[in-house]
């Protein structure tokens, strides 16, 4: 990190900023935040804060830090894309601290006394009630909710301090009875002035509101009864409603106060009706039992409808025992922390087709089949290879065309064009076929545009490749050329081509031999190694070239890849901890010249020097399955074991 960080200004007077923040707790991470700071109007500074990465070593987290603020100091605010939009829609941080406090302060053991969180701002101090009771159960909770804040640091201390209030946190009318589910929403009912025109001054409302992983709250309400004036007494289904409240007992709160609602034509939705806060699911790995009574590892997706939490599970495999299992848990537990939930699950999704849990030529890709559910945010390893399939009509300089599209993948696909005398023959094409894939019939669909094709002269029935598409995963269907020749072309390995189609009048279509990049993108890993025996010898640094993706310097973090893009590893130097392989590597960046001396090359000469034979390998079978699965240990030889020795010159003129 650099004593003067980079800083843009912007034209509203805000000042962006990229700052690296170490990690504050054993099991965390280094991250790297943008950051904005302004004034409000009364010209209180506040800033706002959006992480963008986290890293595992501090040499990775400065390099990124580096790249964000190059890009920051050449082209300003552009430089840091959509994440501009998303660091002014973060909340206001201001220096806010929190302490507890007992009252009385004098109480004795068996003397009533409550416990109090206090926040205190630059101007102002809230408090929020976290428990009632004699002095020893109060100091007892108090206790608690400051360990976790000393210990796990300010969002594990809140959640604590939630958990043992049982409410929410700061936000409370005097004297509402609160309950706060499982997914972290508080419900309460409070008497408000009623803003309708032509009603009765106030009306009893029921209210939700949730705080979000951002900080961010949302909230809703709805009308229960109108009022005429602002006591709480005047509300009189309000006590039997509090009483179900306290209980926990939602789904009741929200009947009763549905069916007032409804004798006063007060609008509030059945309870199953009533929109999720957060309607966004949430994943973990657990155990259970499968279907063969044995102990299971489950993926689960859980959500919230209405104040239901409801869940959806997929078995990963069975284990004679849970200690079993806990080993492929950590793993998956391991990626969902470090790489996010759609690497972490694309892994369980694979293993779960290899253990035959899950069929891995399903026409539904998905692995939650909920259709009730809300929509999963990640994609599958199954719709990636599954492609799909559109047919249309276009016309364009007075010519009409079928157009039929095959895609797959986040953005890949592969089009046909196929010309048609008139609009109407277009159109009516594209109807028929896509009337066929609607009757399940995708075969016949694209054995009715095969034929248009050929009939138009875009395809030879007497092809060489009686495919209908060339590019991309296989296809879900067998045109008639390949049933008549009773065979299928399979496609050229992802690492040896890309594709290109290029459509002229006969619509040819060509591979395009894929080039080795010319400043090929390269990272360095350290990986753990053992002895033949098991026992730890430390941790070998490697560099990690892919040879087919081209290095983009302008570029922040890892450029796009396909899961099984080609690499090739090089074992460059030994080391006894993962924090002195880091700082290695810091100072190893601190002697590349771009255009002259590359990592690749200078790699080679770290490895000569440190007397590692200079072998470029590429990992296959169980050894790149447990590299990508995060799991791969090296076995070394102790006798061909040398830790890197910092001062090896020094020592070897002293001796």
């Amino acid at each position: 990190m650099t004593d003067r960080p980079i800083q843009h200004t912007d034209e509203d007077g805000s000042i962006y900023a990229a700052e690296l923040v170490p990690p504050e707790a054993d099991d965390a991470k280094y991250r790297v935040d943008l950051v904005r700071a302004s004034t409000d109007d009364d010209g209180a500074d506040r800033q706002q804060r959006l992480t963008v990465a986290q890293y595992d070593s501090l040499m990775e987290a400065e390099e990124h830090l580096h790249e964000v603020a190059d890009g920051l100091a050449q082209n300003g605010l552009a430089a840091l894309g959509d994440d501009v939009g998303r660091l002014r829609e973060q909340p206001f941080e201001r220096d806010v601290f929190h302490v507890t406090a007992v009252y009385p302060p004098d109480a004795g053991g068996n003397d009533r006394a409550t416990a109090q969180l206090l926040a205190v701002g630059e101007s102002d101090i809230t408090t929020a009630p976290l428990a009632a009771g004699e002095r020893d159960d109060v100091e007892s909770v108090v206790n608690r909710v400051d360990a976790a804040f000393a210990e796990a640091g300010r969002d594990a201390g809140l959640a604590l301090a939630r958990q043992e209030a049982g409410t929410a946190l700061f936000d409370r009318d005097d004297g509402a009875v609160r309950h706060v589910d499982g997914g972290g929403t508080a419900h309460w009912f409070a008497v408000v002035p009623n803003d309708e025109p032509e009603a009765d001054p106030y009306e009893l409302r029921y209210f939700r509101s949730l705080e979000m992983d951002d900080g961010t709250q949302r909230a809703d309400s709805y009308p229960v009864m109108p009022l005429p004036d602002d006591d709480p007494a005047s509300a009189w289904p309000l006590r039997g409603l509090e009483m179900y409240l306290e209980k926990g007992d939602v789904y009741m709160v929200q009947q009763i106060a549905h069916d007032v609602a409804d004798a006063y034509g007060a609008d509030f939705p059945e309870p199953h009706d009533l929109p999720a806060l957060d309607p966004r699911p949430e994943y973990y790995f657990g155990y259970g039992v499968g279907e063969n009574n044995q102990p299971s590892l489950e993926v689960v997706k859980t959500w919230m409808d209405g104040a239901e939490r409801r869940f959806d599970t997929l078995t990963i495999n069975e284990y004679d025992s849970y200690e079993d299992a806990a080993v492929d848990e950590y793993i998956l537990d391991t990626a969902l922390a470090t790489d996010g939930v759609e690497y972490a699950l694309n892994i369980a999704e694979r293993w779960s087709e290899a253990n035959g849990y899950l069929d891995p030529q399903r026409d539904d890709p998905r692995i939650f089949f909920e259709d009730d559910a809300p929509d999963d945010p990640f994609t599958t390893h199954r719709e990636r290879e599954m492609p799909q399939y559109q047919v249309g009509a276009i016309s364009a300089n007075g010519e009409h065309f079928i157009d039929v599209i095959k895609s797959w993948g986040d953005d890949e696909y592969e089009r046909l064009t196929i010309p048609q005398p008139t609009w109407e023959d277009a159109q009516l094409a594209a109807e028929m076929a896509f009337t066929d894939q609607q009757n399940g019939d995708l075969q016949g669909a694209m054995r009715r545009i095969e034929s248009l094709a050929e009939d138009a002269g875009v395809l030879d029935p007497q092809r060489d490749d009686p495919r209908l598409f060339r590019q991309g995963p296989p296809d879900r269907f067998e045109t008639l050329a390949q049933h008549l020749a009773g065979e299928s072309v399979s496609l050229p390995e992802p690492e040896d081509y890309i594709y290109r189609v290029e459509f002229d009048d006969s619509a040819n279509m060509d591979f395009v031999p894929r080039e080795a990049a010319e400043n090929p993108y390269w990272r360095m890993e350290t990986l753990p190694v053992n002895d033949p025996d098991g026992e730890s010898l430390g941790h070998a640094l490697h560099m990690v070239v892919y040879p087919h993706v081209e290095h983009d310097p302008e570029r922040v973090g890892t450029p796009a890849m396909a899961a099984d893009e080609p690499f090739r590893m090089l074992e460059m130097a030994h080391f006894e901890t993962t924090s002195a392989a880091d700082k290695f590597g810091k100072e190893f960046n601190g002697y590349l010249m771009p255009g002259v001396l590359e990592g690749p090359e200078l790699a080679q000469e770290v490895a000569r020097l440190e007397g590692l034979p200079v072998e470029w390998k590429t990992l296959e079978g169980d050894d790149l399955t447990a590299y990508q699965n995060l799991t791969l240990t090296l076995t070394r030889n102790p006798v061909d074991w040398h830790p890197y020795n910092p001062n090896a010159e020094r020592d070897a003129r002293i001796e």
